[in-house]
C-alpha cells in the first residue's frame, strides 16, 4: 500500500467500501464527486485526484472544465468504474488517465449511455449501500453466465436488452431472473443462473475501482505530463471559482459555509416573495443560459459585460463605487460574484440576439400561457383604432405636439421609471433600439391623449 496524506484524494461511494479501499491506497476518501468539488479540492494541492463515483441527477455533475483546469495545474486526474470512467473516456485525449474495462468500453464507443453506470444508493451515513444494479454489472454477469454454458448468446443478448429497457432505479438481479422466466428460459436453467450469480457476485464497477486504486498506489510518485492544451477560462468558470472559493474556507465537506443561512433565507423567500414562480423561472433561465453558453463555447466581449454592469448599477441606484460596495456586502456578494452576474446578464443578451424569431415565438407563447394575450390583443386593437380616428397612423413627435422630453416624462408616469437612459431602457425592455422603443411609446401616447 502506497500514498500518503496530501498525495491522493479519491471520490468514492457505492462502487467500493472505503474500508476496503484504505487497504489498497492510503488516501483521503471523499463522497461521490459533484460540480465544483474538483476545483475546490485544488486548494489542498493534491498530487493525484482519483474519481470513481459521482452524482449526476439530484445535483449537477462534475464539470469537464474543472478536470481540465486540474490537469493544466499539473495535477494528475485518474478515472474509473462509474462517473470516473465517463469523464476519463471523454477527457483521455487531454491527459486524464482512465483505468479498467468500463473506461475502455466508453473510450472505444462500445458503451455510450451514461445510465450504464447509474444506480440508486443510500446516504453516506448508510455507507452508500446500492439499492439497484448497474447495467455494466448486469452485462458482466450475463457474459460470465454465457461463458459458463448457462445461457446461449441469444438469451444473453435478450436479457441485456430487457435490462437496458428498464429504468435504471428498477434494475436488479431479481428483475433479470424474472425477465429470464418471462423469456421462456427453462426453470432449472433460471435456477442455475440464480445460483451462479449468488456465487460469483459479478461486479465490474467494484473490479475497476480496485484496479484504479492499485494503479494510483503503483504510480503515486509519477510526475504529471505537461498539459497538451491551453486552459481557457470562461465567464462560467469564473463563476464556479468564486463559488468554490467560499466552499473551501469552512463548513462541512462539499457544502458552502453559508449553506444553512442561505437555506433559511430561501425558505423565508418562499413565504414572502409575491411571485415565487417568477423568481424560480428566472433562476432556471440563468442555469439553462449558463449550460447552453458553456456547451456552445460562447464568448462574451468585455465591453458587453461592462455595459451589463452599468445597467445593473443604474437599475439598483448604485451611482458610486462606495454605494456599490455597500450593496454587494449587504447582499453577500463578492466583487467576483458581481462580475459573474454581469457576465450572465450579457450571456442572456447574446443568446436572446441569437435566438431571434424563436425567442419572439416563445415570448408570445408565455403571454398566452399567462392569460395576458387576450387583454393585450384588445388593448392593441383599441390603440390602433384610436390612432386611425385621429389621423395619426404613423405619428411623429411634431404630429403629437410633444417633444422627446415630454414623451419620456409621460412614459415614466404612465408605465415605469427609467434607469440608464433611453438606449439602456430600450434594450432592457427587449426593443431592437431606442428608436423602436420611442415609436411604440409615441403610438400609445397619441392613443391616450
Amino acid at each position: 500500500m502506497r500514498g500518503g496524506a496530501g498525495d491522493a484524494y479519491v471520490f468514492l461511494g457505492p462502487s467500493l467500501c472505503v474500508d476496503e479501499a484504505r487497504e489498497i491506497l492510503a488516501a483521503e476518501y471523499l463522497p461521490p464527486v459533484k460540480m465544483g468539488d474538483v476545483q475546490a479540492l485544488l486548494a489542498r494541492r493534491p498530487r493525484v485526484v482519483c474519481i470513481v463515483d459521482g452524482y449526476f441527477e439530484r445535483v449537477p455533475a462534475v464539470w469537464h472544465k474543472e478536470i481540465l483546469f486540474a490537469l493544466s495545474q499539473g495535477v494528475r486526474v485518474v478515472g474509473a468504474s462509474s462517473m470516473g470512467a465517463l469523464r476519463a473516456a471523454e477527457l483521455c485525449s487531454f491527459g486524464m488517465e482512465g483505468v479498467g474495462g468500463i473506461f475502455e468500453a466508453f473510450r472505444d464507443g462500445t458503451l455510450t449511455a451514461d445510465d450504464e453506470v447509474a444506480i440508486v444508493h443510500a446516504s453516506a451515513e448508510e455507507g452508500f449501500r446500492p439499492s439497484s444494479e448497474a447495467l455494466v454489472n448486469i452485462r458482466d454477469g450475463l457474459a460470465l453466465a454465457e461463458g459458463g454454458g448457462i445461457l446461449s448468446p441469444a438469451e444473453r443478448d435478450a436479457l441485456v436488452a430487457a435490462a437496458k429497457a428498464t429504468f435504471y432505479p428498477e434494475r436488479s438481479w431479481a428483475r433479470v431472473l424474472s425477465d429470464a422466466r418471462a423469456a421462456g428460459i427453462e426453470p432449472d436453467r433460471v435456477e442455475r443462473l440464480r445460483a451462479f450469480l449468488a456465487s460469483e457476485r459479478p461486479n465490474a464497477k467494484r473490479r475497476d475501482a480496485v484496479a484504479a486504486l492499485e494503479y494510483v498506489a503503483a504510480t503515486i510518485d509519477r510526475a504529471p505530463s505537461p498539459a497538451s492544451f491551453e486552459f481557457e477560462p470562461t465567464e462560467f468558470w469564473h463563476r464556479l471559482v468564486s463559488t468554490t472559493a467560499r466552499t473551501v474556507g469552512g463548513g462541512t465537506e462539499g457544502q458552502a459555509s453559508d449553506g444553512p443561512v442561505a437555506s433559511a433565507i430561501l425558505d423565508y423567500a418562499r413565504l414572502a416573495v409575491d411571485d415565487y414562480g417568477a423568481l424560480r423561472d428566472r433562476a432556471l433561465l440563468w442555469l439553462l443560459a449558463s449550460t447552453e453558453a458553456e456547451r456552445a463555447g460562447l464568448r462574451i466581449a468585455p465591453e458587453a459585460i461592462s455595459a451589463a454592469a452599468e445597467r445593473f448599477r443604474l437599475r439598483h441606484g448604485l451611482l458610486s463605487a462606495e454605494r456599490t460596495r455597500e450593496w454587494l456586502a449587504a447582499n453577500a456578494l463578492t466583487p467576483e460574484d458581481f462580475t459573474a452576474l454581469c457576465r450572465l446578464d450579457a450571456v442572456c443578451d447574446e443568446l436572446a440576439a441569437q435566438k431571434g424569431r424563436a425567442l419572439e415565438k416563445a415570448l408570445a407563447d408565455m403571454l398566452k400561457r399567462s392569460g395576458l394575450w387576450a387583454d393585450y390583443t384588445e388593448a392593441v386593437q383599441r390603440r390602433d383604432a384610436a390612432i386611425v380616428r385621429a389621423g395619426l397612423a404613423n405619428p411623429s413627435l411634431e404630429d403629437a405636439g410633444v417633444d422627446s422630453g415630454g414623451l419620456l416624462a409621460w412614459y415614466k408616469e404612465r408605465f415605469r421609471p427609467m434607469h440608464g437612459g433611453v438606449a439602456a431602457h430600450a434594450k432592457e425592455r427587449g426593443f431592437g433600439d431606442a428608436s423602436a422603443f420611442l415609436r411604440e411609446a409615441l403610438k400609445q401616447y397619441c392613443a391616450e391623449k
